[in-house]
């Protein structure tokens, strides 16, 4: 479920707009919601998370960035287990959730996604989600030190070159890191494998059966003369240890 930019509506109009909204996030089989735009104020979303149902698991942000005050609010009887969090440019949001006045119940999170959102209270909400999470998907230029998170299996960057680098180069010798998941975004992509190469390559990542390799062919790509046949021959070559030992899977979109 998503809202977009409602906030401006709940301002304006009468009590029984945000009623009707409260009664949305409360049905009993909502798991996912979204949040989209800059309108939201910090006592809006509060009351909608104090609402919600205790089944929800995950939350979005997208381009949401309300100026935090702390918000008074009354306890719940039983406060929503988040397991996902995604962050899309949204870099005023961290800075709710780890208010210990939110009516969210952060100590089970899984998954994060952050995309032009790190900060200081992101690094926050990550350090004290570190032993529970398994999934981080890194969308902008974040960088991070993954050693922290001793539970992390899946690794996905929109990245592959120096933000992917340096953030594999703090993985635990003893990781368990089992699925590197890689976006490309067309272009020249040989210009990117060699820092791949240099990175992943060298990296001990014991548990590691499978590197995904996603071309988004739609984005950078036209006008390049590299066709997908082309685009796979180039992956297959320059990355012959990770065909070789069947870890190499390349898909485009």
């Amino acid at each position: 479920m998503t809202f977009h930019d409602l906030a401006q509506d709940l301002s304006a109009s009468a009590p029984h707009t945000l009623k009707g909204v409260q009664t949305l996030v409360g049905l009993s089989s909502l798991r996912n919601l979204s949040f989209l735009g800059n309108h939201w104020q910090v006592e809006q979303l509060y009351h909608l998370f104090a609402h919600c149902t205790p089944g929800l698991v995950g939350i979005n942000f997208y381009a949401c960035n309300p100026a935090f005050t702390p918000v008074p609010t009354q306890p719940t009887a039983q406060r929503p287990q988040i397991r996902s969090l995604g962050f899309h440019h949204a870099l005023g949001i961290p800075d709710i959730l780890v208010d210990p006045l939110c009516p969210l119940d952060l100590s089970t999170i899984t998954e994060v996604h952050c995309a032009r959102s790190m900060g200081p209270a992101l690094e926050i909400l990550l350090f004290q989600a570190r032993l529970t999470i398994k999934s981080l998907h890194f969308g902008g230029n974040e960088l991070l030190n993954l050693s922290i998170f001793p539970t992390l299996k899946y690794i996905k960057c929109d990245d592959m070159g120096p933000t992917f680098i340096c953030l594999v180069a703090g993985l635990r010798v003893t990781n368990v890191v089992d699925r590197i998941h890689l976006v490309l975004f067309g272009g020249d992509i040989r210009l990117n494998l060699r820092e791949f190469k240099a990175s992943v390559l060298t990296i001990k990542m014991p548990q590691l059966p499978r590197v995904e390799v996603e071309v988004v062919t739609s984005v950078g790509a036209q006008g390049t003369g590299a066709s997908e046949d082309s685009m796979s021959e180039t992956l297959r070559v320059d990355l012959p240890t990770l065909h070789k030992r069947g870890l190499l899977c390349v898909h485009f979109n």
